[in-house]
């Protein structure tokens, strides 16, 4: 039989996680989320029962839980399956129905605990994947899994967020690179293990977001510690936009 295993993501802040398993031993007790739950089978069949009823998902299935919804779940046969699932908050959920509709709107409640829908299937391991990559997570690989445009979701995403998804996304690389300096790895061991392209686009970045050299932050406190950085020169011919900064065009 083979060895269960899980890779397991979570944003630091907001209520968004991500986990890709294989699993042939575990059973899942009965429980529920406090998200909206979307599950892809990828490899296999993985047998639970909601709202009554036995189902079983199927390589390709989606698998879609409202939030508290009561379920249970284990391997079909002694192969075990291999699934991708994220959890959503509602808000972020909601968030895209209000823009969509033009004005509040109340929770949807998915019918159907499964869905097939190669479309939304393909949809989700790409936002999967994104998110366990640490990749850039855009406006378009949202709208892949919802199926709205991606102008829709991200003002959905900046009206929950406070910002746009790729400055989310790099928000987060940068409280990771913060993290692992403070634990003593170099800059440059921080600036790719947390994503950035190297040392110099992780110092740009934090300087430009915190106001300090990132290498400050690892040092223990001292008569310098809390000494501020210069701003960030500004790269000639560019208009004033720093380097790797894009425009926002209107309407979004």
């Amino acid at each position: 039989m083979a060895q269960d295993r899980s890779r397991y993501w979570r944003s630091p802040d907001r209520s968004l996680e991500a986990m890709h398993a294989h699993l042939a031993r575990h059973v899942y007790h009965r429980h529920s989320h406090e998200t909206y739950s979307f599950g892809v089978t990828e490899e296999g069949n993985q047998a639970f029962t909601c709202r009554g009823a036995a189902h079983t998902s199927v390589t390709g299935t989606v698998m879609a839980f409202n939030p508290d919804d009561p379920h249970d779940g284990h391997a079909a046969d002694a192969l075990g399956f291999t699934y991708r699932i994220i959890h959503i908050g509602p808000e972020l959920v909601t968030a895209v129905l209000g823009d969509l509709a033009g004005r509040e709107t109340g929770p949807p409640l998915f019918p159907h605990p499964i869905v097939r829908d190669a479309e939304l299937a393909a949809g989700l391991r790409a936002l999967h994947t994104a998110l366990l990559a640490g990749a850039e997570v855009t406006a378009d690989d949202l709208a892949a899994v919802t199926g709205r445009s991606r102008f829709a979701v991200y003002r959905a995403f900046r009206a929950v967020y406070g910002m746009a998804p790729s400055d989310y996304q790099r928000l987060l690389r940068l409280r990771t690179a913060r993290r692992l300096i403070a634990q003593g790895r170099s800059l440059s061991e921080a600036a790719a293990d947390a994503g950035f392209a190297d040392q110099s686009h992780l110092t740009r970045w934090f300087v430009r977001c915190y106001g300090m050299n990132p290498e400050i932050t690892g040092r223990p406190y001292g008569p310098d510690s809390g000494r501020f950085a210069p701003p960030p020169a500004r790269v000639p011919g560019t208009g004033g936009k720093q380097d790797g900064e894009q425009q926002v065009t209107r309407g979004q």
